[in-house]
């Protein structure tokens, strides 16, 4: 479904995600407009081994790298710098990227059977909040092409956001 231009709704250790291929420049509209978001914002990306991160990314300084390292898999996600494969219409109006090695196993099972990370982004509508279940995405999110099963880790709670240059919480 992902590899075909659909956008999926997924579980996460918090909420559920919306997501597709982040180089599927329609599909990631596609979320943008299901939310009622705008681009300057930017998308997390999701994956489930540093691998799928690495064209996206422009490693830190190697003592702020380790403080990532520790925690992924995780629920924890960093804001990076954007390498020049990282789409414009992932960065938003930023030059980093936030990102995420996860270790929920519905998101590993996507990401691995991909072979490659996804966009996460809250299974929401901008300004509303997150949902935490199949049968809520269902409700709220009609254009959404497939609801994967599964359970949320830790129920309504986002990830933690750091910026990696600098250790700051954005969230």
């Amino acid at each position: 479904m992902v590899d075909s231009g659909g956008v999926i709704a997924y579980p996460t250790e918090g909420v559920f995600g919306l997501g597709c291929d982040p180089l599927d420049y329609y599909a990631v509209s596609k979320i943008l407009q299901i939310k009622k978001r705008g681009v300057s914002k930017g998308l997390i990306l999701i994956a489930s081994n540093l691998n799928q991160l690495s064209p996206y990314i422009i490693k830190p300084a190697q003592n702020r790298w380790q403080q990532v390292l520790k925690t992924w898999p995780g629920s924890v996600s960093w804001a990076l710098t954007g390498s020049v494969l990282c789409p414009e219409w992932i960065r938003g109006a930023h030059p980093t990227v936030v990102v995420r090695v996860s270790k929920h196993p519905v998101v590993k099972a996507i990401c691995d059977a991909l072979g490659y990370a996804i966009v996460s982004t809250s299974a929401n509508i901008s300004s509303r909040a997150a949902l935490d279940s199949a049968i809520k995405v269902r409700k709220a999110l009609l254009d959404v092409d497939l609801i994967v099963p599964g359970n949320t880790i830790i129920k309504g709670q986002p990830s933690k956001i750091y910026v990696a240059a600098t250790g700051e919480r954005l969230r």
